[in-house]
């Protein structure tokens, strides 16, 4: 092992810190990097004995999420204001308020389902 620098501390980095105390907590350090786009994916494929509408709606939603900034975020970095502000593009963009309504239902299903899991705090 290399000698620690004057003035440093013999300890484990932060990150490795970091590391350890998500997985004493439970959680997946890998799946907490999962996008909304992937995390919604999963969730889907959980799901399959559905309706044609519905398998239609859902890849509707689907390009809707991989065309905007919500979809490439990692699921550990989207806040509550971030899921509000892409609603509202949502609306100026024309979309109904029950489609919006029902995609807000389909990934707040998404994210339960990571809580679930310990896939997200």
């Amino acid at each position: 092992m290399p000698k620690t620098p004057a003035g440093k501390r013999e300890d484990i980095s932060l990150r490795e810190k970091e590391i350890q105390q998500d997985l004493d907590d439970g959680i997946d350090p890998c799946g907490r990097k999962m996008t909304v786009c992937q995390l919604y994916a999963k969730q889907n494929r959980h799901r399959g004995n559905v309706r044609h509408n519905t398998v239609k709606s859902r890849e509707r939603l689907m390009k809707l999420l991989e065309s905007g900034p919500l979809g490439a975020c990692p699921i550990e970095s989207v806040k509550m204001s971030d899921a509000k502000e892409w609603a509202l593009r949502m609306r100026d963009r024309g979309i109904a308020y029950r489609t919006i309504s029902n995609d807000k239902r389909s990934l707040k299903a998404a994210f339960y389902t990571a809580i679930m899991e310990r896939l997200a705090a």
